[in-house]
């Protein structure tokens, strides 16, 4: 059986239609259209899909102009100085932490915000800092971001036990399980799957 789609001279337009007209429920994607529309032109631009989101993801116009923006209407130094440019930059920063610590419903009395280049060095700070003892132990999820495996080297190195569990939403601990001085890495999102 020949399909509509297999029809050469069948213009997208139309393909596009009968698609829709067939799945009605893909018109509820339009807000995504029209954000691709609006923030991500340069894709159809230059004829690009971009699915490389396990190594990060596209920043949007609206981004690259704010940004831009703050560029233009101030000069920012060093946030580890005293000078003016620098004073700048620390209120920007100190923002950031900020709002961090609000978005994620804490207080800087129970968190740190600590700024980093990557996940992947944000991982080596916390497998370098981290107490590991023999009598401590790492436990991971099955599916982690590379790094995360990484951290088992600092673990080993100590003397440290590392497993896997296969529970991936609390409670990580099985029932009456207690261990001192153990560090769980638990994936927030998956970089891989989502």
């Amino acid at each position: 059986m020949t399909t509509l789609y297999e029809t050469p001279q069948m213009r997208i337009e139309d393909a596009y239609a009968d698609f829709v007209a067939r799945y009605p429920a893909y018109s509820k994607t339009a807000a995504l259209d029209a954000l691709r529309s609006t923030e991500y032109s340069r894709l159809d631009e230059q004829h690009q899909v971009y699915l490389d989101y396990t190594g990060g993801s596209l920043y949007g116009e609206s981004q690259v102009q704010e940004h831009a923006e703050i560029l233009r209407a101030g000069v920012l130094g060093n946030p580890h100085s005293s000078n003016p440019t620098s004073v700048a930059m620390t209120d920007y920063v100190e923002r950031t932490r900020r709002y961090l610590l609000t978005y994620f419903n804490t207080s800087p009395d129970d968190y740190v915000v600590v700024f980093t280049q990557n996940a992947t060095a944000a991982l080596k700070l916390i497998g370098e800092s981290f107490p590991f003892s023999a009598a401590s132990r790492l436990l991971l999820t099955f599916d982690n971001h590379n790094s995360v495996n990484g951290i088992r080297e600092f673990a080993r190195a100590a003397g440290a036990g590392a497993s896997r569990r296969r529970r991936k939403r609390p409670p990580f601990l099985f029932p009456g399980e207690k261990v001192p001085n153990e560090l769980h890495v638990l994936p927030y999102v998956l970089l891989a799957v989502g």
